[in-house]
């Protein structure tokens, strides 16, 4: 299935995961847990150099460097669900000291608001991001000599994603067919 085969490292090859995700949590309650447990945890790319033949020092160094850059600008999946801990207590400071159609006409939209500009905001800076880790890959993999093949994967990335998920972004590294 492609959720497996995506999570496997080319044959001769590794798997460098950036971010972790839920794909294939064995319940929901694990999966939403993931960004209380682990909250502050970010995607990060902080992998020593593999033993692959045609992967030189200085090929590696750059696009390590390149790779922690972009990957430390990832923003957390799940972050809007410590952005709602952060808003209850202003909302029930705003219900308390205002008015009541006041209440309903600031108190209402605002938290929804909020959360959807964080996730514009967040998907759109992930999805440069995810650009530059992309062109970091194809840098490499022409840095090698065509003796590695070198492919950035995600999955569930964008808005739509199955029922808990959470992102996975892994740099898959591995020799080409004529390399090996």
């Amino acid at each position: 299935n492609a959720v497996a085969a995506a999570r496997e490292p080319p044959a001769g090859g590794v798997l460098l995961p950036v971010e972790r995700g839920t794909v294939g949590a064995t319940t929901c309650a694990a999966a939403l847990a993931a960004p209380f447990t682990q909250p502050f945890q970010r995607p990060a790319f902080d992998h020593q150099r593999p033993e692959l033949p045609g992967l030189g020092e200085e090929a590696w160094e750059e696009f390590a460097r390149e790779a922690r850059c972009a990957a430390g600008g990832l923003w957390r999946s799940g972050i809007e669900c410590i952005a709602w801990i952060l808003l209850l207590p202003l909302l029930l400071l705003v219900r308390a000291y205002l008015p009541k159609h006041a209440v309903a006409a600031v108190a209402a939209p605002a938290p929804a608001l909020v959360l959807i500009l964080m996730n514009l905001l967040g998907r759109r800076t992930n999805r440069k991001r995810d650009e530059d880790l992309k062109a970091a890959c194809d840098r490499l993999a022409e840095a090698s000599g065509g003796r590695l093949s070198v492919e950035y994967r995600t999955m569930y990335t964008g808005l739509c994603r199955p029922r808990c998920t959470l992102p996975f972004r892994a740099v898959a590294i591995g020799p080409t067919g004529g390399g090996a």
